[in-house]
């Protein structure tokens, strides 16, 4: 198992769950936002 099988295994399990959050509750779109920016910076880091 390689870092980046970890990542990309990781990256789509959050993806789905952030997905399903937003779907049920659209209100949280902020909170949304500010956790796909944190996803970007923690995937950037994981390529590095």
């Amino acid at each position: 198992m390689t870092l980046n099988f970890f990542k990309d295994e990781f990256l789509d399990l959050l993806h789905f769950n952030l997905c399903s959050c937003y779907a049920f509750n659209i209100q949280q779109s902020e909170l949304f936002k500010e956790m796909l920016d944190w996803t970007q910076i923690f995937s950037n880091q994981m390529i590095d």
